[in-house]
């Protein structure tokens, strides 16, 4: 985060402060160990210190940069394309995983009676049926805009606001789909889901994966403010859209 005389500096027309991305080696760092969480401890995601560490200007840059220093044109996407590519893996993945699980479970013999009776309901299998369907939209609507995100970098063009709306969009509709589905899972899983084992893991870690700023809802909001003809002279930033000037 900049200071200017003493507080935060802010981006233009915002009242978020300006950030900057810096790299430093990792034994100026101090960690401190603190995640933990419900879910995606494997990320280690912890807070750190770092004090009194001088940082040239040139191992910085503004976290909206959107333009690669080195690297191929996947870079051109910036940590705005980066965040929302990676939590739509995460999301996607995860989605898959949890009704993979619950296939496994019900027709596993050792899960018992409960969950092995939920084949022949006929309202079991319409909701896994609508839990797949909910899944592999998700996916295609990602596979669709990233396909047009990558023929943009691939002329070497940078995204324009309106792809890197669909990206944020796409992340935000996969991330439903898991809760969704990992809801559902989680429901009709009953005791089995709460002890510990794989279905566990993959509940706790998609709904942590949920609270995650990139697929909030101001994410949404922000896309049908573009939709609507409201963005110009906006750009997206982790936070959201804000004024470019």
């Amino acid at each position: 985060m900049i200071y200017e005389n003493g507080a935060p500096r802010f981006v233009n027309g915002t009242k978020a402060p300006e950030t900057r991305v810096f790299l430093i080696p990792a034994d100026k760092v101090r960690p401190l160990g603190n995640w933990d969480t419900l879910g995606l401890r494997a990320t280690g995601s912890i807070d750190y210190e770092v004090t009194d560490v001088f940082v040239p200007s040139d191992m910085t840059h503004p976290s909206t940069d959107v333009v690669g220093r080195r690297g191929g044109d996947s870079y051109r996407i910036g940590v705005v394309g980066f965040s929302a590519i990676g939590h739509t893996g995460v999301a996607l993945g995860h989605g898959r995983t949890v009704l993979d699980l619950l296939s496994e479970l019900v027709h596993s013999p050792s899960s018992g009676p409960t969950l092995n009776g939920l084949i022949g309901s006929d309202a079991f299998l319409e909701d896994f049926a609508i839990a797949e369907g909910r899944l592999r939209a998700a996916r295609a609507l990602s596979y669709d805009v990233w396909s047009d995100i990558e023929d943009t970098i691939s002329k070497g063009e940078a995204v324009p606001v309106r792809q890197f709306t669909w990206a944020r969009l796409a992340v935000s509709h996969a991330t439903t789909a898991l809760k969704e589905n990992a809801l559902f899972a989680h429901q009709v899983s009953g005791g089995v889901g709460l002890r510990a084992g794989r279905l566990q893991r993959a509940l706790r870690d998609s709904l942590s994966a949920t609270q995650h700023l990139v697929v909030s809802s101001n994410s949404v909001r922000d896309a049908g403010r573009d939709f609507l003809g409201l963005a110009e002279n906006m750009k997206w930033t982790p936070r959201g859209l804000v004024n470019a000037n």
